[in-house]
C-alpha cells in the first residue's frame, strides 16, 4: 500500500542556522511530533497496511439498486475507507482500502445475505473484485 501525507509548518530558523544542531533540532521537534501522531493514528486504524482493491459491480438496472449496493458495502467494517467511483452502463465501480485478502473480501460480500442486496463473485484477483447483482 501506499500511505502519502504532508504536514506544512513554518519552521522559525533560517538558512544559516540550519548548522547549529540545538536550534535545528528545537525547531524540527513540533514537526516530528506532529508526523509520528499522524502516523500513529494511521496504523490504530489499519490504514498502514490495508491495500487498496477496487469493486466493480455488473447487472444494476437503475439508481435506486445502486444506492442500495453502495449504503450496504459502504457500512462494511472490513473496510477502512469507501470511494463510490462511478455507475455508467448498469455497472458500479468503487474503490476501498482493505487489510483483508480479495477473495476473503468477495467472501464476505456474497456473505452478507442481506434481503435488499445479493452478490455474486464473477473474478477476484489481488486488486480487483467482480461482483453481478442479483434480485
Amino acid at each position: 500500500g501506499t500511505l502519502l501525507t504532508s504536514l506544512t509548518e513554518e519552521l522559525p530558523i533560517n538558512l544559516k542556522q540550519l548548522d547549529n544542531v540545538e536550534k535545528t533540532k528545537t525547531a524540527l521537534t513540533p514537526v516530528f511530533t506532529q508526523f509520528q501522531q499522524v502516523l500513529e493514528q494511521v496504523i490504530a486504524e489499519g490504514k498502514f497496511t490495508a491495500l487498496p482493491l477496487t469493486i466493480t459491480v455488473e447487472g444494476i438496472e437503475n439508481y435506486l439498486e445502486y444506492r442500495k449496493i453502495d449504503f450496504a458495502l459502504g457500512k462494511q467494517t472490513f473496510f477502512s475507507d469507501w470511494l463510490p467511483k462511478a455507475f455508467i452502463q448498469n455497472t458500479a465501480q468503487f474503490e476501498t482500502v482493505t487489510n483483508l485478502s480479495s477473495s476473503e473480501v468477495a467472501q464476505r460480500i456474497e456473505n452478507l445475505g442481506s434481503g435488499e442486496i445479493k452478490l455474486l463473485s464473477v473474478r477476484v484477483d489481488s486488486r480487483n473484485i467482480v461482483m453481478r447483482y442479483s434480485r
